[in-house]
């Protein structure tokens, strides 16, 4: 091929990366979340070695002895568990500043 010019483009170069993910589809990257300790749940998660950020969450709330509260997630859980994870971020010690204008604090301690 002269240079500037490009192969015509194969719909097998396009699906063959996509079908691992395609096959993984129905799996999920398991949280178990205790509340009101959202942001240890999700560092605990996100550094299993199984975790995979390219699946979905699947959320579950247990109780302090680990027992499932019973609901299946199918979005609700989820969307529980991120809204009172961003609000422990936004409240953590790395944050300094007024509600609703922190900024990243730049202690090195």
């Amino acid at each position: 091929m002269l240079k500037g010019q490009f192969r015509p483009l194969d719909v097998k170069d396009i699906l063959l990366p996509l079908q691992d993910l395609v096959l993984r589809m129905g799996q999920g990257s398991r949280v178990n979340a205790l509340r009101g300790e959202e942001l240890e749940c999700a560092a605990r998660a996100f550094n299993r070695s199984s975790f995979d950020p390219y699946l979905k969450l699947d959320v579950v709330f247990v109780d302090g002895d680990g027992v499932a509260e019973g609901a299946v997630d199918e979005g609700g859980p989820t969307r529980e568990f991120c809204t009172l994870l961003i609000h422990q971020i936004q409240n953590h010690f790395v944050f300094e500043g007024p509600e609703g204008n922190k900024t990243l604090a730049l202690n090195s301690v």
